[in-house]
């Protein structure tokens, strides 16, 4: 009896010395890593090379503050428009620049836009039509002429149609061909017929520098513009002679007109 005591007692200190050694082992397991976690399974930390990450180039200092960017100037163009001076009224005119062919029309038109000469005749065909811009300081107006330059045919319709709308005309002769003053009376009337009235207008001896060839003189464009109410001058499209003050007269009277 006494010896299945011993035998009951040391099976009873297995049990409990083996509780003990499995409570042990579960602790540790608690305090540690899982063996089948990701952290189990990671190299440990001091196994980890950190790569440095690729130097950045060095991006250029920056000013503190930009300097103001500079204006730039834009050329128009010669036809396109541009701003009246200050204080000044614009105007825009059409003009008739009417005569019998040969009288240097197309040379005068030349020499008042371009400020040039060509001694070669050329025979103008229809209508050309060229635009400069005068400034009549006393007057406080900018006008921009729109000059017609007709073809010296007045039995041509389609000639005296483009007169239609002249809000003023210049009418040329040629000094050393008097028939051509002789039919100045004829585009006047052409252009007033045209119009449905009077403009303003100046009348031109043109060709002024061939004075031993002259004809027609001061007396007689005198007279002539004091029939029509119109101004005068003598011109030479070769010299340059008031041919500048002549458009600008012109100019002037639609103004006033105005």
């Amino acid at each position: 009896m006494e010896a299945q005591w011993l035998i009951v007692a040391a099976v009873i200190a297995v049990v409990v010395v083996l509780a003990a050694v499995v409570a042990m082992r579960g602790r540790k397991a608690g305090a540690g890593q899982s063996p089948g976690s990701p952290e189990a399974r990671s190299p440990p930390a001091a196994a980890l090379v950190v790569q440095p990450a690729p130097a950045q180039p060095a991006l250029a200092a920056q000013p503190a503050a930009y300097p103001p960017a500079e204006p730039v100037s834009i050329q128009a163009p010669e036809e396109m428009t541009h701003p009246v001076p200050l204080g000044f009224t614009g105007y825009s005119k059409k003009v008739a620049l009417i005569g019998d062919g040969g009288v240097g029309k197309t040379s005068l038109v030349n020499r008042f836009v371009k400020g040039q000469f060509d001694d070669k005749y050329i025979h103008t065909i229809g209508t050309n039509v060229k635009k400069k811009t005068v400034l009549l300081n006393d007057e406080k107006a900018e006008v921009t002429l729109m000059v017609w330059d007709l073809q010296g045919q007045r039995n041509d319709p389609g000639i005296i149609a483009h007169m239609f709308r002249s809000e003023g005309a210049i009418v040329v002769c040629d000094v050393t061909r008097d028939q051509t003053f002789n039919n100045m009376p004829e585009w006047i009337g052409l252009l007033e017929k045209e119009v449905g009235g009077r403009v303003p207008m100046v009348l031109l001896g043109n060709k002024a520098d061939l004075e031993e060839q002259a004809l027609i003189g001061q007396t007689q464009l005198q007279y002539m513009a004091s029939r029509y109410g119109a101004s005068w001058h003598l011109t030479s499209a070769r010299t340059g002679q008031s041919v500048e003050e002549a458009f600008s007269e012109l100019a002037r009277r639609m103004v006033l007109k105005q």
